[in-house]
């Protein structure tokens, strides 16, 4: 009887990887982008309504061609582009996430291509962290981030090699023009990766003569542009579009550049050494953990506690304002002004006056501090009081006095609004004109243009009308050593005027106060 054959017994297939195992660099990338969403819109909301109010970016040629015609100015457009968004503060922390986190992605991306292997990996986030520690500087524009993932996107470009040096030059000429100085992350990572090739090639001498011909033809570059562009010669080699101040160039700018460079250089270096993917995520999770702890102290700076103020009241969150720990464990001037300012409109100023920190009258008016911030916040007093027309002269002096010639969409609002109120109504249309080019304030400048000549409609409006009925009807000489007998005035003509009301009663009480003492 035959008996059936048996089939041979084969071994089974080997496990797949598992996909979060096999894809763990992607995972730890994408844990990287949430980690500094978090950070932005946990912690640093204020420093992205900050960007939004400095700049109004408007969709005209004209605007368009005032920013293009500078070395980086597609830089500048495109971060100003994107910094319009912050309005919204949780979209300002996506788009900033993005691009620090492209930083990472992108300059691993090139190491790879060039032959790091995965032992380099954890190194692809310090670029992106060091980026994150220069962004701390509330005044180092979104174009810095922006040209940074430009350069690292060009890298991809070219190999290192003579040939692909040479045909970067042009390539150089273009991209310094659009993107500006962040060329230089560009060109040195070929000048180290020629050196580097060759010698590995021993074509070190032919391979050395275009790395300097790279470099001297981008230094070239950037020195021929000096005679056209309006700004101070160290400025044009520092990079124009990615700091407020014209006059002022924060090392870490240049640092930041070279870094990112030589750290790619130093990834596709490292031997290919076959090491766990838990160690090397584990390294790259320590990295990200110091870097993201340093850029915290970075961001806890004066001027931007200062700035989330600003930004307090910019937004009007008055009861945050009186629920901060640091209105009393690290008072300012401002910080008392803006809690004040808070209480006053809450009617809670003459009855709560000294359970806050409290500076004199300095601590009600900062009239001895002339930054851009105090004159915002001076305004805001001035308006909430019915004082219009120095309200008036101090968003002006904010806005003329921008660093980096911004017009700006917080004080273009507010002016428009006193132009309707003292019945400007000429002034009032080119404010609101130029609002109406924008994206979040078209549809309120839209709105407010219908108002203007109906005075019927000014009057009853909640706004406007109210604080028509509360300006000084009589000229006056307006003098800060006399503050107390202005805001009497303004509250005898208008017994409904409570902010006055408010402020009155606690110059009295800090009258008092200091005769007590």
């Amino acid at each position: 009887m035959k008996t059936k054959p048996t089939a041979k017994k084969t071994a089974p297939p080997p496990k797949a990887a598992m996909p979060a195992l096999k894809h763990w660099k992607a995972l730890l990338s994408c844990l990287f982008a949430v980690a500094v969403f978090l950070f932005f819109y946990l912690g640093q909301t204020h420093v992205l309504i900050y960007h939004e109010w400095t700049q109004m970016f408007q969709f005209t040629d004209a605007y368009f061609l005032d920013r293009i015609v500078v070395p980086g100015g597609l830089a500048r457009y495109l971060g100003e582009f994107l910094s319009q968004f912050f309005r919204t503060p949780w979209l300002g922390a996506v788009i900033m996430s993005l691009l620090v986190a492209a930083v990472q992605w992108l300059g691993w991306a090139v190491a790879r291509r060039d032959g790091a292997g995965e032992t380099a990996f954890a190194l692809s986030f310090v670029p992106a962290l060091v980026l994150l520690y220069f962004l701390g500087d509330a005044d180092v524009q979104v174009s810095y981030p922006v040209a940074m993932v430009a350069a690292l996107a060009s890298c991809l470009l070219f190999r290192p090699s003579w040939k692909s040096a040479l045909a970067m030059m042009p390539f150089v000429v273009v991209f310094y023009l659009l993107f500006g100085t962040t060329v230089y992350i560009i060109v040195l990572y070929e000048v180290i990766a020629l050196i580097v090739t060759g010698i590995r090639t021993k074509r070190l001498a032919k391979n050395l003569i275009v790395a300097v011909l790279l470099a001297a033809f981008t230094v070239a570059v950037v020195w021929v542009s000096t005679f056209y562009t309006p700004y101070p010669f160290a400025r044009i080699f520092k990079g124009i579009p990615y700091y407020s101040f014209s006059n002022i160039v924060p090392p870490l700018q240049i640092h930041t550049m070279w870094i990112t460079a030589v750290v790619l250089a130093v990834m596709t270096l490292l031997p290919r050494w076959k090491v766990n993917a838990i160690i090397v995520a584990l390294i790259a999770v320590v990295i990200v953990a110091i870097g993201m702890k340093m850029s915290a102290t970075k961001y806890d700076s004066d001027i931007n506690y200062l700035i989330k103020y600003d930004s307090l009241v910019y937004t009007e969150q008055w009861d945050t304002i009186l629920k901060m720990d640091d209105t009393v464990n690290r008072s300012s001037t401002m910080s008392v002004a803006c809690c004040d300012l808070a209480l006053a409109l809450r009617g809670q100023l003459a009855d709560n006056l000294f359970n806050y920190p409290q500076m004199g009258p300095e601590g009600l008016f900062i009239f001895m501090q002339s930054d851009n911030l105090s004159l915002n916040l001076l305004g805001e007093i001035f308006l909430n009081m019915g004082m219009v027309n120095e309200a008036q002269r101090f968003y002006y002096d904010s806005q003329e006095s921008q660093y980096n010639t911004n017009k700006c969409s917080r004080l273009m609002k507010r002016l428009a609004e006193i132009e309707i109120i003292n019945g400007q109504y000429g002034v009032a249309r080119k404010y609101l004109n130029q609002l109406a080019t924008t994206l979040y304030y078209r549809d309120w400048a839209n709105e407010q243009l219908l108002l203007l000549g109906n005075e019927d409609a000014v009057n009853n409006h909640p706004f406007y009308g109210r604080l028509r009925s509360l300006r000084p009807k009589e000229d006056y000489i307006f003098q800060p050593n006399s503050m107390f007998y202005t805001i009497k005035d303004l509250y005898d003509y208008n017994p409904e005027n409570y902010v006055a009301e408010q402020y009155l009663k606690a110059v009295v009480a800090m009258k008092q106060n200091s005769m007590r003492r």
